[in-house]
């Protein structure tokens, strides 16, 4: 049998065995090598990988520079000796400039590639032996301790409080719960991805994908495959063809018109006098000009704690027509706090709540101790049991004692709580209001408890016939700066979209308040958007602005898509934001980003704000401007005399002006 990504999440541990045709006591030699066979090594091939000589050639290659060649050698020819070295200078630099930057980010997948380890622990036979990660094939019975690296995807089947850190991928730097029995609302919690790093705990996996199938080498090849031409660089190179192909034609039609006048004794002079006169068309400083104006906005770019990695990113900035960013740290603050509490005695409530926020605080636990900062309650109470928060029992509970009375404290998922309480009558009423809060974007949780528990033989305390406090809303409030930036996006012309993994709620909860989208529109899933056509999803790309659940793959084909339309700029932080960083005009980073994600992206935010970006763009587009400006004026100007002096050629018996006198014409007005 065979199972696809969502069947392996669902599906039970004995199916997955039998689908990789595997077992607990591990695969044996016969069987690794047939594996390997059907299912490939676990090595990773990159596509689109280049020699350093390769990409230093192809800093050479656009039209403009071979116009500027062809420059240089009139200008040897004709033993203008200043002429050539300026232009040979200003080639160079901008070549070496340019290979330095596309080699540095060619690293990137290098990057991606060294942060899983050399060695690691599978079963065979049931023996446990150590093996290098190449040597791991599907279906091999992987085990994981505290410091491990996964060097492939995995599907638990034994997960003894196993939590792990998958900030390399997703940007989250709070571990993870890993389970080894499928949870219908949560799947992905039976799953292993390849990059992520065990925190704490024990676990055994079956080995599900390997090598270029892993999420880890999908987003490698991605990456490596993608070559970025940004919209500078498109722009000078129709100009360039523009310039050549009128150059040309005109050159033609005036050399030949000059030779049927004036005969074919001067042949080689005339032939000379065209070839200076289309070099003094060529706008010979404009590499100098937009290096120089570049380096001086950047550093006014910095100033705005927007630091520029690639020069004619500045440009691209400017002209940023969408901008797709995360909500997590960018709209929002990236921080939980009590936003609303369903109870009849709120302050009881909130009491029983801080009692369980028992060792490493969560991020709930923190917002309800700065909700109630009389923390003072927690060494008034002494726990003497506790049982952490386990993602499969989705709930925590504490015993804490204070003089006489004992208490048992409990807090998870409203529908969990709620079964546990001996009110039944309120079960239905609280579910919907606690649904009611879902859909306004909030999490939720909920607190019951019971007086004098009873510990059983085993030392547990029995988690049933509770009372119910009340339930906790926690959201993720918005930056203060964050409904100002969206409009100031809006007056310069740059939608923005937020594609996130957070659910659909969440996600349009936060994008209605600070006016992204409004409540008619709805607001699109990954799964949903995997699902349709190319061309349903160009529609929907360009009409919808908000993405819910979305792969990294998925990041990616959106930006694709919109790129057909729009210059776009993607902010990320994640190793999975690698591949739309690399595929954007622009991309974006933080500066705690992952180092993958920095050396993909074009420009470095000191500060993870919409009201950065926004700055940025502006600046962006003031710098080029001042380009834009030069070229209009030097183009105007030279054409003029290009046109001028080859018509007073047709007109009179001797050339107006002689090829030095051409060259040096050109090279003062620069």
């Amino acid at each position: 049998m065979t199972l696809s990504e969502e069947g392996i999440r669902q599906a039970k541990q004995e199916d997955v065995l039998k689908a990789f045709n595997t077992r607990l006591e591990g695969l044996n030699q016969q069987e690794v090598k047939h594996h390997k066979e059907f299912y490939g090594t676990n090595k990773i091939h990159e596509n689109g990988g280049r020699s350093w000589w390769r990409i230093l050639c192809d800093q050479f290659k656009s039209p403009f520079v071979l116009v500027l060649v062809g420059a240089v050698v009139v200008s040897l020819f004709l033993s203008e000796w200043v002429d050539a070295g300026t232009i040979v200078a200003i080639l160079l630099a901008n070549g070496i400039l340019g290979f330095v930057q596309e080699f540095h980010s060619q690293q990137t997948t290098q990057k991606l590639k060294s942060i899983i380890q050399l060695d690691i622990e599978v079963r065979r036979e049931n023996l446990v032996v150590r093996i290098p990660k190449e040597d791991v094939v599907a279906g091999d019975i992987l085990i994981v301790k505290p410091g491990t690296v996964l060097p492939v995807d995995v599907r638990w089947v034994e997960a003894d409080k196993l939590t792990i850190n998958e900030s390399v991928l997703t940007g989250e730097s709070i571990p993870v719960s890993k389970v080894a029995k499928p949870q219908e609302s949560e799947p992905e919690m039976v799953i292993g991805l390849a990059g992520t790093h065990i925190m704490t705990g024990y676990g055994e996996g079956v080995v599900v994908a390997t090598g270029e199938k892993s999420a880890l080498g999908k987003i490698i090849q991605l990456t490596s495959s993608t070559k970025r031409i940004s919209s500078f660089e498109q722009g000078i190179k129709r100009l360039s063809r523009f310039m050549l192909w009128i150059v040309v034609v005109t050159l033609v039609i005036v050399f030949s018109v000059n030779i049927a006048l004036k005969g074919t004794d001067q042949v080689f002079i005339q032939l000379l006098f065209a070839i200076a006169l289309a070099v003094s068309v060529i706008p010979e400083a404009l590499p100098a000009i937009v290096t120089l104006t570049f380096t001086q906005g950047a550093l006014k770019l910095s100033r705005k704690k927007v630091v520029v990695k690639r020069l004619s990113s500045i440009e691209d900035l400017g002209h940023i027509q969408v901008l797709c960013t995360d909500k997590t740290g960018t709209i929002t603050k990236n921080e939980m706090a009590v936003k609303t509490v369903v109870a009849k005695d709120q302050e009881e409530c909130m009491h029983l709540a801080l009692l369980t926020s028992e060792g490493e605080p969560s991020t709930f636990d923190l917002a309800i101790q700065a909700a109630r900062p009389t923390t003072d309650l927690l060494t008034t109470w002494k726990t003497i049991w506790s049982l952490p928060f386990d993602p499969e029992r989705k709930r925590g509970s504490v015993v804490v004692h204070k003089q006489s009375i004992t208490q048992l404290v409990t807090k998870g998922a409203p529908e969990v709580i709620l079964d546990l309480c001996s009110d039944v009558g309120i079960k239905s009423d609280m579910l919907k209001k606690a649904e009611n809060l879902g859909r306004q974007g909030l999490r939720v949780l909920a607190v019951a408890y019971k007086l004098h528990p009873i510990q059983n033989a085993d030392g547990v305390y029995a988690e049933d016939r509770l009372t119910f406090a009340g339930l906790i809303g926690f959201e993720d409030p918005l930056k203060e700066t964050a409904k100002q930036a969206i409009r100031e996006a809006e007056e310069l012309g740059v939608q923005v979209k937020i594609l996130t993994g957070d659910g659909p709620e969440v996600a349009r909860a936060v994008a209605a308040q600070v006016g992204i989208l409004d409540q008619a529109e709805p607001v699109i899933t990954g799964p949903e958007f995997r699902q349709m056509t190319s061309a349903e999803k160009q529609q929907v790309v360009e009409k919808n602005h908000v993405f819910a659940r979305v792969t990294p793959e998925e990041k990616y084909s959106i930006i694709q898509h919109l790129q057909h339309t729009y210059v776009v700029g993607f902010l990320g932080e994640g190793i999975n934001d690698a591949p739309a960083l690399q595929l954007s005009n622009i991309g974006l980073v933080v500066q705690n980003a992952s180092d993958v994600a920095r050396e993909a992206a074009d420009i470095i935010l000191l500060d993870k704000s919409l009201e950065v970006i926004i700055d940025g763009i502006k600046q962006g587009r003031e710098i080029f401007a001042n380009v834009s400006k030069y070229i209009r004026y030097t183009l105007v100007g030279n054409f003029g005399g290009f046109y001028a002096i080859a018509g007073i050629s047709l007109l009179i018996p001797f050339l107006p002006m002689l090829p030095t006198q051409i060259l040096l014409n050109n090279l003062l007005t620069d």
